[in-house]
């Protein structure tokens, strides 16, 4: 089956019959790059406001791609293009299009007249031609093993274009993040000369920006909004984010990954900037912060040498210590609980019942853009392997897996130390999870805990034997912590049971793959454990998690300046 008929977005020689002309910018070239973009960015817009609906492809076809087309031709074409029998337009392949754009930048003419009809028909033939060269990559190949769920996965970059269009739970994490720059004693004052630079009276005003300009896109009154009007905004952050054209000179290739999602404002005007994609705040918000607070005031710290130390730092002391470690405290803070972190103990080992102990690894790991725009599935298990499963018998430092079995170690040994400080008699009666907790989103990916497990499952060996069990270990986006936190702080039981209940699901999903097959079958047999949790049913889960995070934490953050200076009408 090809890849292009299972995700169902019509490509060129499917709509007009032809085969693909050599040069995929042909229908475009002679064309300004600002006009071109204008449409792209507006098309991304009403893409995601409208996520799940199929006949925005009608109402993109009438108001951005034939905008400006007399009425009857209009219809005529529409009429022509429009069999809503697969999507048109895909907001994946149309960034792509909109990079090799940027790559070859036409300079647009006062004296130009553009046949807006002719242009119109030109667009939409290349992002036919997009949507074909960026789903077609992998014709033929079979769906049933991991390589296959990994690129059919990350084609539809769903570590960027997440369900939430908001980024709450972002949001909540940068709620740590203001509080914990604020006050941390060896980035206060940095981060003070960084805020007052980018004209923000507080850290939380980064993110409160970014939460208006998404707020104002869900309003139906905005469909197709995709023009920021920079009157009373805060420039200084915008352009912390801006892609500059100049910086397409010093780069022999544009890279959707490395160069432009990481700066989704594009200035048209010196009060006017085009949002490319509303997608692309998921990094600013999530990932943009440190990495632009490091450039602007760290760059001269001697603690700091590079990016690479400065971003190991803020994984032990924000990442481990303060975020993960704040939200496993106010967990498991009942009678009967106990979280351990010490030198020895790390980095959390957890009695949640007298026969529950979860043994959590924390690990804040970036995988590099480049595998996920070149769908290097190799690459991804190499990414597993460094930071999942090395161990010093390997030649480094125990990650992941291994320091896990180190922690199991510690609790079947005879004489345990372990168990008496978590005052539990017998091992042999224990119930083991063994949990990672990472900051790297493609964890989520399809496969992942099965490729994990399989050299996990290897390494406990007849450690097994020592406890009444050693549940399959789960590998957890960060973000679930915080999700779910409301309902974990009611019931820290749950954890143990969710777990359960997705090993339980996953052997049963394998069983209806063995007895029936098919390629939906085999998909579901490899999901995470996020997609699991996702398809229960769990009440008004936003409310009860900000109802617990209120009364858990403390996380008003002191003003530099007056916040009302800084505002983001909008």
């Amino acid at each position: 089956m090809k890849i292009t008929n299972y995700i169902a977005v019509s490509g060129y020689t499917d709509h007009f019959k032809l085969p693909l002309p050599e040069d995929s910018l042909s229908f475009l070239r002679e064309y300004p790059t600002d006009l071109i973009l204008l449409r792209l960015s507006k098309i991304n817009a009403m893409l995601f406001q409208e996520r799940d609906g199929q006949n925005i492809d009608l109402v993109i076809l009438k108001n951005v791609i034939f905008e400006n087309v007399l009425d009857r031709k209009r219809f005529e074409e529409i009429a022509s293009d429009y069999h809503g029998v697969s999507r048109l337009f895909a907001a994946p392949p149309l960034t792509t299009l909109m990079t090799n754009c940027l790559q070859n930048y036409v300079q647009g003419s006062p004296d130009l007249i553009i046949n807006t009809l002719e242009f119109a028909r030109n667009l939409f033939r290349t992002l036919l031609i997009y949507n074909q060269l960026y789903y077609g990559r992998f014709d033929g190949k079979n769906f049933e093993s991991l390589e296959a769920v990994f690129k059919l996965e990350v084609m539809q970059q769903s570590y960027l274009r997440r369900g939430d269009p908001l980024n709450m739970v972002t949001s909540m994490k940068f709620a740590f993040i203001s509080k914990f720059v604020t006050e941390h004693q060896s980035l206060k004052s940095p981060a003070q000369k960084y805020f007052k630079e980018i004209g923000l009276g507080n850290p939380w005003l980064f993110n409160k920006f970014f939460m208006e300009v998404l707020t104002t896109v869900t309003w139906s009154a905005n469909q197709g909004k995709h023009i920021l009007e920079l009157v009373n905004m805060p420039v200084g952050l915008i352009r912390e984010f801006e892609f500059k054209l100049g910086d397409i000179d010093t780069k022999d290739k544009l890279s959707l990954h490395m160069d432009v999602i990481p700066k989704p404002f594009y200035f048209i005007a010196e009060q006017q900037a085009i949002i490319l994609d509303y997608s692309f705040f998921q990094y600013a918000m999530e990932h943009g912060f440190f990495y632009s607070f490091y450039q602007r005031v760290l760059t001269e710290d001697p603690r700091f040498k590079n990016f690479g130390i400065f971003k190991s730092y803020i994984g032990m002391h924000f990442f481990e210590k303060y975020l993960v470690g704040n939200y496993l405290n106010a967990i498991f803070q009942n009678y009967g609980h106990l979280v351990i972190a010490t030198e020895k103990y790390q980095d959390f080992i957890v009695k949640g019942s007298a026969r529950d102990i979860f043994l959590i690894e924390v690990k804040m790991t970036d995988l590099n853009p480049r595998t996920l725009e070149n769908l290097d599935y190799q690459e991804f298990k190499t990414y597993l392997d460094n930071n999942f499963l090395s161990s010093k018998e390997k030649g480094g430092k125990n990650k992941g897996a291994a320091q896990l079995i180190r922690q199991i170690e510690y609790l079947g040994a005879e004489d345990s130390e372990l168990l008496d400080i978590l005052d539990v008699k017998s091992a042999k009666r224990l119930n083991i999870y063994p949990i990672i907790i990472c900051s790297d989103v493609n964890v989520n990916i399809g496969g992942v805990h099965e490729y994990v497990n399989a050299s996990f499952d290897d390494m406990i060996g007849p450690r097994r034997e020592n406890f009444e069990s050693i549940q399959p270990l789960v590998i957890l986006h960060v973000d679930l912590l915080i999700e779910y936190f409301g309902l974990l702080k009611r019931k820290p039981g749950m954890l143990s049971e969710w777990i359960k209940g997705y090993v339980k699901q996953n052997k049963n999903l394998m069983k209806q793959f063995q007895n029936d097959g098919g390629i939906d079958n085999y998909l579901k047999t490899k999901r995470s454990f996020a997609s699991y949790l996702a398809a229960k049913d769990h009440g008004d889960l936003l409310s009860i998690t900000l109802k617990e995070m209120e009364s858990s934490f403390k996380l008003n953050v002191e003003a530099y300046g007056r916040e009302s200076e800084n505002s983001c009408p909008i």
